[in-house]
């Protein structure tokens, strides 16, 4: 992808403007005091390395010299245990993220997000696992003459409290009921979508292709492809358009999703084309195009509430 001409990925360069030490510190202070912790002996040992983030902050990358900080720390544990290697790992890509990123198709107001964003997962596993490692073998050690049967007990009461506490006072995670499942959210605010889309799961094998709205990112579109993992003809034209670089011709997608549902000469050769198996006309349908559909090629399977689900048929 990288060697080809239209690629939206274009290669690795120079960063120019590095992560303000108070953003940084703002995302990765709890790490770095773990580390300073951790590693305090190396640093009695070499006081020496204090300098490392100050000549760093000097020369304009406060935010590198403080993940070199931490790395040599832990590298001065001489240690391969895992809570190391993964501390080290992890700093290491952020130290790398202030100096290259990706060139992507962002433009260079966000030239560093994806980057950023992306690499910085990879680095918040791996320095998760490092402190967690950290702070368990400590709390194992510092607390290893409590007899096995005391902290039983102990680590049983907190549990009870905390699920009575849940229990009883409940917990908003944004979804109604206090659930992580996101169904729960569409049947409590398009529970006609979420009547069709259930209706869907049933009926369709995986891998069969349904029709719905096509429009921009980070938008409701794309809920049944999202609920049934069934695919689609398109999904957010400006993702799509982007990361495949021109692959597949979004914009061709875009409008043949548009002349299926507004062209009825049009519709059943389209859906052939691609292959489609199903077609989902709900409120996104409705708002998005003038819906106008064939009186033939296609039977009606599901219909509820302003939603309705068609079937290709010969």
């Amino acid at each position: 992808m990288l060697s080809g001409g239209g690629s939206s990925v274009q290669g690795f360069f120079l960063v120019t403007t590095p992560s303000p030490i108070n953003e940084f510190l703002g995302v990765y202070l709890f790490f770095v005091a773990v580390f300073v912790i951790y590693g305090f002996s190396v640093l009695k040992k070499y006081p020496w390395l204090i300098a490392v983030p100050v000549i760093f902050a000097v020369a304009g990358y406060a935010s590198a010299g403080v993940a070199l900080f931490c790395i040599l720390l832990l590298a001065g544990k001489r240690s391969t245990a895992p809570e190391v290697l993964f501390g080290i790992l992890g700093m290491a890509i952020v130290f790398l993220m202030e100096f290259i990123y990706l060139k992507d198709y962002m433009g260079d107001v966000n030239y560093r997000m994806n980057t950023v964003f992306k690499f910085g997962f990879c680095a918040w596993f791996m320095l998760g696992t490092s402190v967690l490692l950290m702070i368990g073998r400590y709390a194992e050690s510092r607390f290893a003459e409590i007899p096995k049967g005391r902290a039983v007990a102990v680590a049983a009461v907190i549990f009870v409290v905390l699920a009575a506490l849940i229990g009883f006072c409940g917990i908003q995670l944004g979804y109604p009921g206090g659930t992580l499942d996101g169904s729960a959210w569409l049947e409590s605010h398009h529970p006609a979508d979420a009547a069709g889309i259930a209706f869907l799961t049933g009926a369709a094998s995986p891998g069969e292709i349904v029709v719905e709205a096509a429009d921009g990112s980070y938008a409701y579109n794309g809920r049944v492809l999202a609920m049934t993992g069934l695919p689609t003809i398109v999904g957010w034209v400006g993702h799509e358009s982007g990361w495949r670089s021109g692959v597949g011709d979004a914009g061709t997608r875009w409008s043949d999703v548009r002349n299926i549902y507004e062209d009825p000469s049009r519709t059943v050769s389209l859906m052939d084309k691609y292959g489609a198996k199903y077609l989902f006309v709900g409120d996104v349908e409705q708002e998005l195009y003038t819906v106008n559909l064939p009186d033939e090629g296609l039977a009606e399977i599901f219909a509820a509430d302003g939603v309705s689900i068609y079937q290709r048929s010969n």
